[in-house]
């Protein structure tokens, strides 16, 4: 009776232990199973989440890219297409900014804000790495006079430029002239200024309609 139910007892354990080592990995296996169900659930409700809610890249289509940064300057497109004398300073100075930009410069917008410290722009030579120091000077009020050449002639020292260069689009004295001669400055008037953006070709403004007189000639 004792040799018959040692018999058993080893029988069962010894059936306890196979059957331990088949149902184990299939309980491991469920349980992992249902990990990464759950897993693949949250991961599909939080891409739901998503496509309903505006992406990212429709927010940036829809803000947009401004060309110019400064207050009170239009789009390129409408400068390039303005007479000169109907541009604000803003404007006055873009334009020259998109001029110098096609000649081949690097440029650097100095003013944005009106805090230029007496440069509007720095033009950088690709080739050399000269620098030179641009004044925009947009009057209507009158001529720009020998004060500006030397202001213009300081400034440039504390943004480390070379060379020196004032544009206007209404005239400079013959003092302020001779001052540029003096300084080594180069300084571009009214007329040569609209003589380099015609050149240019894409500084297209209307075109100046010249009527004839209707009384007869004598």
């Amino acid at each position: 009776m004792n040799l018959f139910t040692l018999a058993d007892t080893s029988e069962f354990t010894s059936l306890f232990w196979q059957l331990t080592k088949i149902l184990v990995p299939i309980f491991v296996f469920m349980i992992l199973f249902g990990i990464i169900k759950i897993s693949l659930e949250n991961l599909g409700n939080q891409k739901g989440k998503k496509k309903r809610s505006p992406s990212s890249r429709n927010i940036s289509k829809n803000k947009g890219t401004p060309k110019k940064s400064s207050s009170g300057c239009r789009e390129d497109s409408l400068i390039l297409h303005t007479p000169l004398k109907d541009l604000n300073w803003a404007e006055f100075e873009r334009l020259l900014y998109l001029y110098f930009r096609d000649q081949g410069f690097e440029v650097i917008e100095q003013g944005i804000g009106g805090k230029d410290g007496g440069v509007d722009l720095i033009l950088i030579n690709r080739r050399t790495n000269e620098r030179t120091a641009v004044q925009a000077k947009h009057w209507s009020h009158g001529p720009v006079g020998p004060s500006v050449i030397r202001e213009l002639d300081s400034a440039r020292k504390n943004v480390n430029c070379l060379f020196s260069w004032i544009i206007t689009s209404n005239d400079i004295t013959s003092q302020a002239r001779e001052e540029a001669n003096n300084r080594h400055m180069k300084y571009w008037h009214g007329a040569v200024l609209e003589r380099n953006l015609e050149k240019w070709g894409k500084w297209e403004p209307p075109k100046r309609i010249r009527y004839r007189s209707s009384q007869p000639s004598r």
